[in-house]
């Protein structure tokens, strides 16, 4: 080494002959390869659209997450690199969707903290598996983990989809469409204060949009060896900020709430019709996502889950002319389990349906009660007071299926859990059928069954002795109504009447009620889970301890439960808790929901029927006699069934009354104190209603759903496709004359950019054509001829010159069109070799 130079003089002057140039180039080929195609200000300015969108993600605060920004540049990272690639694209897709499932999973199983690798995987499948088993039985979860899960892939897929249409397409409109649907799904479910997240999002994309508007015309100009000035980029960049600042203000300018058409309105409801099957699914899976803002025109579904913070809107769900005040229910729900409720086993009858085994009963103190309703939203099902039982619209109700009892005759070990009725039945059949040398009969058998039961079936074995009998339990008179449907679907401001009856039994009457259920009441409206917690029995039994009547025993529950605060604004249980429970031991308040369901968990825990209802409060009475009820009424309460009475309303939520107890004229307007109906004073509850990110049924709100963007999308890609084939069709018909023929000749060579040209007669473009394709040269000839006779000779063509027209035509649309896309994959291979180029 030189003394006289420097160690950098000396390491540059010996490596410029030996290690500097091998090296140099070594890293330039990884610059090239991690490189974006359109440089790193285009990839940055791409990923700040889809950040923002995670930003809006990550305040709402649906569930926890991992960094959703840092899952998103991931995606969005993996969607550059495989863009880059010269691989086919379906390769490539199938290489980023693996790369995304290792990735979303390292990032989930490091987000549940389970300790090692596996131990975390284990954790997660067993969760997910719990989901997916509620999932495909109809049953509840409040695991907010799945929805974490589902966040973290869309958020992955979001990044990478972004990416990879940037730069593998140079499409950045196709990332902010996506980008776009995904920012107003979130926002349409969250404050208007989140609105400032969708400004953001405008801003980043005016940019990206000027920058790469810039490099396109950049590229270009530099293919066409166009001279163009460096700061082209900033100045793409500072129109698009420049025009979106515009845009932005006079949208902000603009004015809101504007009314909607009464046909738009019923365009949307019928729309959403479809969907809401989907509502209902999303209700129960996602139970413990929470509410944001208030949403209005909730759908009850065939559950009830126990879900965390609501919001309840001040829009205005139907109007009531009543003969009387009262609750106004929507659906009942026969079945507790530890997640909430359940319809079970049900079926859909006629209004007037007589079942064939009925067992009769006159229940006493119920007063017929007529209700006309007019709407203001779309219904699936009905509201009305207490049970109906006619109707002027042609309406059917839902009741449960009766429960089947199995009964072995010739094996005394099968004891399954049965009634004590039935297993007196299954002794007493055993006992006959050793006593009757030549077996049973379904005439013996049906001599001795209960009055209220009906033979199901029998079973017989090989040597035709009966083995086996199946009883079910005959169907109430009246019916055992749960909910009311019309036949056909109601819009807003149509009309409906119904005629039901409530209780009006004193308390002393309740009182001597007793406690000798029927049958069908035992059957369903006692069952508990196995899964109840000891501690909510025993606090049951220690509330009604001296207790002596049905009626004391829902008094005394009902009194401790109002003791206890209301809040909307209470945590969902943990995915593996007990809904009640959680409430009476974790959370000491809640919402309607809560204490109803307490109210009939803790009352059938000391062997009261009882059921969970669900549906709107008595509202406010206006000037006009009418009974506004608005969602903010909507409210859950417990029905009790007392023999000899039916099904009574219990009021165990603090700061409301039953209606059903006030029978003097002059106390109505107690009933509706001045726009303050039930619910209101307490922002009363029930499900918020929307499929999304707030656990409920879908809302009404602007026609923003994500339903709605959803639908949306997927009626433009079938109107898409379907104009795409009609234009196809069109371009490739045979027309019926030769002129026809011939001007479809010219479009379509045209496509293929084979003329005809400016100043061309037909012949010259028939000339043109026929040297270019000389595969099809008589057939040309054969058009262009007969069509120049029809045209300028102004003859008419016998049908043997139009066949051969017809004829020649379907030979050369074959040829013109595979030619039109031959060219156009050779001017995408030219523009993916012109990038390749250093």
């Amino acid at each position: 080494m030189n003394p006289g130079l420097t160690y950098r003089q000396w390491w540059l002057g010996h490596s410029s002959q030996s290690v500097l140039p091998p090296l140099r180039h070594a890293i330039r080929g990884l610059g090239r390869l991690f490189m974006p195609n359109q440089g790193w200000a285009t990839f940055f300015l791409a990923l700040l659209v889809v950040v923002s969108v995670t930003w809006s993600v990550e305040s709402a605060a649906w569930a926890r997450t991992p960094e959703l920004a840092f899952v998103v540049f991931t995606g969005a990272m993996t969607g550059m690199a495989l863009a880059k690639l010269r691989v086919h694209g379906l390769i490539l897709l199938g290489l980023g969707l693996l790369a995304g499932v290792f990735t979303v999973l390292w990032f989930l199983v490091r987000f549940v903290d389970a300790g090692p690798w596996r131990d975390g995987l284990t954790v997660l499948r067993e969760r997910l598996k719990l989901w997916y088993a509620a999932a495909a039985t109809d049953g509840i979860s409040s695991d907010t983990l799945p929805f974490t899960v589902a966040l973290v892939t869309l958020v992955w897929l979001l990044g990478y989809v972004c990416a990879w249409f940037a730069f593998r397409y140079r499409n950045i409109w196709a990332p902010l469409v996506v980008a776009g649907l995904g920012i107003l799904t979130n926002l349409s479910y969250l404050p208007s204060s989140h609105g400032s997240y969708f400004v953001i999002f405008l801003v980043f994309s005016f940019l990206a949009v000027g920058w790469m508007s810039a490099m396109e015309r950049r590229r270009q100009w530099s293919c066409q060896h166009i001279q163009h000035s460096s700061l082209l980029g900033a100045q793409g960049i500072y129109n698009g900020l420049q025009f979106g600042l515009v845009v932005i203000i006079a949208a902000m300018l603009l004015p809101v709430g504007l009314p909607r058409p009464s046909y738009l309105k019923r365009g949307y409801e019928y729309l959403r019709w479809p969907v809401e099957r989907l509502q209902g699914d999303f209700n129960r899976l996602f139970a413990a996502v929470p509410a944001r803002k208030p949403m209005a025109y909730r759908v009850f579904d065939n559950t009830l889950p126990f879900q965390g913070a609501i919001s309840l809107s001040d829009e205005v769900a139907f109007t009531v002319r009543s003969s009387r005040p009262s609750y106004w229910r929507v659906r009942s729900y026969p079945t507790y389990t530890s997640k909430g409720w359940v319809s079970g086993a049900t079926q859909m009858v006629p209004i007037q349906w007589q079942p064939k085994a009925a067992t009769s009963e006159q229940y006493q103190a119920r007063e017929e009660v007529v209700q006309h309703v007019r709407l203001n939203y779309s219904p699936r099902l009905l509201a009305a007071a207490g049970v109906a039982h006619g109707s002027a619209l042609d309406v059917e109700v839902e009741v449960p299926v009766p429960l089947t009892y199995d009964i072995s005759i010739t094996d005394p070990t099968f004891v399954p859990a049965l009634p004590p009725e039935v297993q007196s039945l299954a002794q007493r059949l055993r006992g006959m059928a050793a006593q009757e040398k030549s077996g049973l009969t379904e005439l013996l058998v049906q001599d001795i069954l209960p009055k209220d039961m009906e033979l199901a079936g029998l079973r017989y074995d090989e040597a035709g002795v009966l083995t086996g009998v199946a009883i079910r339990r005959a169907a109430p008179v009246p019916l055992d109504v749960l909910s009311l449907r019309s036949q056909r679907r109601l819009f807003t401001s149509d009309e409906y009447t119904v005629t039901s009856t409530i209780s009006v039994a004193t308390a002393q009457e309740l009182r001597l009620a007793g406690g000798k259920y029927p049958g069908w009441v035992r059957d369903i409206y006692l069952q508990l889970p196995d899964t109840l917690p000891k501690r909510v029995i025993e606090l049951a039994r220690r509330l009604t301890a001296e207790a002596e009547t049905p009626y004391d025993k829902a008094e005394a529950i009902a009194g401790y439960l109002r003791t206890l605060p209301y809040t909307t604004n209470v945590p969902a249980p943990a995915y593996d808790a007990d809904g009640v429970d959680h409430f009476l031991f974790n959370l000491g308040a809640g919402y309607s929901d809560y204490f109803g369901s307490a109210m009939a968990v803790m009352l059938r825990a000391v062997g009261v029927p009882t059921r969970m209802a669900v549906g709107y409060g008595m509202g406010e009475l206006d000037k006009d006699g009418n009974v506004i009820v608005r969602d903010r009424n909507s409210h859950g309460w417990t029905e009790v069934f007392f023999p000899y009475y039916g099904w009574v309303e219990f009021e165990p939520t603090p700061g409301h009354e039953r209606p059903g107890l006030v029978r003097e004229a002059e106390e109505l307007q107690g009933l509706f104190p001045g726009g303050d109906g039930l619910g209101d004073e307490n922002v009363d509850d029930l499900l918020a209603g929307t499929l999304g990110p707030r656990g409920r049924g879908l809302r009404y709100n602007s026609g923003r759903e994500w339903m709605v963007w959803t639908g949306a999308g997927a009626g433009g890609v079938a109107l898409a496709l379907l104009a795409a084939f009609l234009a196809l069709r069109w371009l490739l018909a045979t027309p019926p004359a030769a002129t026809g023929v011939y001007g479809k000749m010219a479009r379509l060579s045209n496509v293929a950019r084979l003329g005809p040209y400016d100043g061309q007669t037909p012949n010259e473009y028939g000339s043109d054509m026929a040297r270019r394709l000389p595969e099809i040269e008589p057939e040309v000839a054969t058009v262009v001829d007969l069509y120049t006779k029809s045209r300028y000779g102004n003859r008419t063509l016998s049908e043997a010159e139009e066949a051969r027209v017809i004829e020649a035509w379907r030979k050369i649309r074959r040829i013109l069109f595979l030619r039109a896309l031959r060219r156009h994959r050779q001017k995408r291979i030219m523009a993916l070799s012109r990038e390749a180029r250093p």
